[in-house]
């Protein structure tokens, strides 16, 4: 009797550990995947995003090799990758009427929908280009899809046989779903910064409106992964809930502001309290940081100068959200009738102005918007001792 009860508690034992080393599997997950969303949120720029992401995928995956291949028009090109210099593969692009693209991998991948793995490759046929290199030998490969559209595929290598199973490669794939999010915003917002005609950039602006409902959807759906921390890690389980909530109202503040940028009427004649509000809500659920807003608007101030103040702070709050690594931010506008300062203050990291490159913080940009309605900017900076920006108007007296 004794000898069936210790080896039930035995197997209680090890049934509890595997359950506590799912759960634990699951976090890193769910971190992953958190992290993911608010990189969407914290950049648009595509070079920034690409880099984030084959940065994430080891946490998600581990792997010897990893490529990140996107559909450019008639191409399909590695656009980053880890481990080719250790293996001697070289980066190339494919022409998709090239016989590569009907590698069996990769058109499975583009018909089925569905991510492909093979943990022993020595039987099958040339997988990817990732495959081209014989020391490498096992393999999952995950499309890329935006709503219908393929726009490219993560591919992952092992040296060893029988590595990856299929709890990676459903992992791969829920990370590859928020990737090609966060891509195709990226792409798209590049796309509406160089088209000038009115029509495209309002149909872009839709898109990208479709691209943060969507990640508001996924946020829902890693919240589902929440239940299992409840019990098993209250502490994280509060993190993640409250990381999901500013992380929502981030992206429906950013939500609102794009659906204000297809109605320039309705920007001007929005007041200048509420733009901020907007501009506060989406950075503070990008980086958590803390924004406090003070606000005093006795006048409506002429479009072109309400219009210039708006851009002003919205790329101010871009720069404290990209370089500024800033924990408080302090946003004080005061408008009356003949005049308006902006005063936007961080406690960040600074940086050196005369080394700072006008062009990547955007001080050029700020600066000619604020010489054109006959206002100026000042930029108060040092390394260490965060950053100060200050935009003045005074209306000139009537000739």
């Amino acid at each position: 009797g004794h000898v069936i009860g210790i080896t039930g508690a035995s197997t209680d034992i090890t049934e509890n550990r595997r359950t506590a080393l799912a759960e634990r599997d699951q976090r890193v997950l769910a971190e992953a995947l958190l992290e993911t969303v608010n990189a969407i949120n914290s950049s648009l720029d595509l070079s920034e995003v690409l880099d984030y992401i084959l940065a994430s995928m080891w946490r998600v995956v581990p792997h010897d090799v990893a490529e990140i291949m996107l559909i450019d028009e008639a191409s399909l090109s590695i656009v980053r990758s880890r481990g080719h210099s250790k293996f001697n593969i070289h980066d190339s692009a494919i022409a998709l009427s090239d016989s590569n693209m009907d590698t069996p991998v990769l058109r499975q991948m583009r018909e089925v929908r569905h991510y492909v793995l093979y943990p022993d490759t020595s039987n099958i046929p040339f997988a990817a280009p990732i495959m081209s290199q014989d020391s490498l030998r096992s393999y999952i490969g995950v499309p890329l899809f935006w709503q219908q559209e393929l726009i490219g595929f993560l591919n992952l290598a092992s040296q060893d046989v029988g590595f990856f199973n299929d709890q990676h490669a459903e992992r791969l794939a829920g990370f590859a779903t928020q990737c090609a999010i966060a891509i195709r915003n990226a792409q798209l917002y590049q796309k509406a910064q160089a088209v000038a005609v009115l029509e495209e950039r309002q149909r872009l602006a839709r898109d990208l409106h479709d691209a943060v409902s969507q990640m508001l959807f996924t946020s829902n759906l890693i919240a589902e992964t929440l239940p299992r921390l409840q019990e098993s890690d209250p502490e994280k389980f509060q993190e993640n809930l409250q990381k999901l909530r500013f992380l929502n109202r981030g992206a429906l503040a950013e939500m609102r502001t794009l659906l204000l940028e297809l109605r320039p009427a309705k920007l001007e004649s929005t007041d200048m309290y509420h733009l901020l509000e907007q501009f506060a809500h989406a950075a503070e659920g990008q980086t958590r940081m803390t924004i406090q807003l003070e606000v005093h608007e006795q006048t409506r101030l002429p479009p072109e100068v309400h219009l210039t103040f708006y851009r002003v702070a919205q790329e101010a709050l871009n720069n404290i959200i990209k370089h500024a690594k800033a924990d408080f931010v302090k946003i004080i506008y005061h408008a009356q009738k003949h005049s308006a300062f902006l005063k936007i203050e961080d406690d960040g990291i600074g940086f050196t102005i005369d080394r700072a490159s006008s062009k990547s913080l955007g001080l050029g940009i700020m600066q000619e918007r604020m010489e054109k309605i006959g206002g100026g900017l000042e930029v108060d900076s040092e390394a260490g001792a965060g950053t100060i920006f200050l935009a003045t108007w005074n209306q000139p007296p009537p000739e």
